[in-house]
């Protein structure tokens, strides 16, 4: 019996150091999380469940961390929980690879090619594909890169028969870095860039690899190519100020692409509940002092 009482005295000193290592946002986007958990679990995206198991873990270690942790744990995600309760069907729009390929087509903004999509069972073909060469297949509702294959041409035929809710892309194609090249930029609700960094990889999605923050390194090899990007940016910062001006923030993941002599800028999709910020970033105190800010202006403004 004093062993009992021993271990709930210590689970409610851990529950008691828990809460109190949590400020006021970080409540009241726990509050909406709560209040959208139904309309959460009828969301259809797909991500890894090992991912998920270790950010609870980290979580649990809360009560032995400074003020900073659960902000830098989370990267600034949990300040979208507001969505779930309140626009739960937009959710759903921007969590779909097709979705993006029809609002980058109205806003004349590079996406990469669409060759094939399966929608539940439904195959629509768009372009012929060329046997010999390597497309990007994409869950249609993935998150965190869960499920990106870099797939030869004579495979397809396999994952159509055997699997549903994907895409097949174009392979974008890197002239510039050696590597593979994907510059994220975080856009704020108003317009503004609110931080953007360039990842390097021998991979094919934004998951891992070393990275470079572009508030304080040079992210581009020359200014012509900082000047197309810049074009480019301009419109992705008009689309969120004009259509989505409900999302607080959206991370934009963006690619070169050369064709012969050609080179410009791609975007792959827009991401919610995505990383504000890396939690590498050495400057990570003062990413989250100044994104705590803007989340606290929006939440006034609009009314949460």
């Amino acid at each position: 019996m004093n062993w009992i009482l021993f271990f709930l005295i210590l689970f409610l000193v851990y529950l008691i150091n828990f809460f109190n290592n949590i400020d006021s946002q970080n409540r009241k986007a726990i509050k909406y999380f709560r209040l959208g958990f139904s309309n959460m679990r009828k969301q259809k995206i797909e991500f890894s469940s090992k991912v998920m198991v270790k950010y609870i873990c980290k979580i649990l270690s809360l009560p032995v961390r400074d003020k900073y942790y659960l902000d830098r744990l989370l990267e600034g995600s949990i300040y979208f929980s507001y969505l779930y309760y309140l626009y739960p069907e937009l959710v759903g729009q921007l969590g779909s690879k097709l979705y993006w390929v029809d609002v980058f087509q109205e806003y004349n903004i590079n996406h990469p090619k669409l060759y094939i999509s399966k929608l539940d069972t439904k195959i629509t073909n768009y372009h012929k594909i060329d046997e010999s060469q390597n497309y990007i297949l994409k869950p249609i509702y993935g998150g965190l890169g869960y499920g990106v294959k870099l797939i030869k041409g004579n495979e397809i035929s396999k994952y159509l028969h055997n699997f549903d809710n994907f895409i097949i892309q174009e392979k974008m194609k890197d002239c510039i870095f050696k590597q593979s090249t994907i510059y994220r930029v975080n856009t704020l609700y108003t317009g503004e860039v609110f931080c953007m960094t360039r990842q390097s990889n021998t991979g094919i999605t934004t998951q891992g690899g070393p990275f470079i923050n572009c508030d304080n390194d040079e992210c581009f090899r020359n200014n012509e190519l900082k000047a197309k990007f810049t074009v480019f940016l301009n419109k992705l910062k008009n689309l969120h100020k004009t259509k989505f001006d409900k999302v607080i923030c959206i991370g934009w993941d963006i690619m070169i692409h050369c064709q012969e002599q050609n080179v410009d800028f791609y975007c792959l999709e827009g991401n919610i509940f995505c990383a504000t910020f890396r939690y590498a970033d050495k400057n990570y105190r003062q990413y989250i002092d100044e994104y705590k800010k803007i989340v606290n202006e929006f939440y006034t403004i609009n009314g949460i």
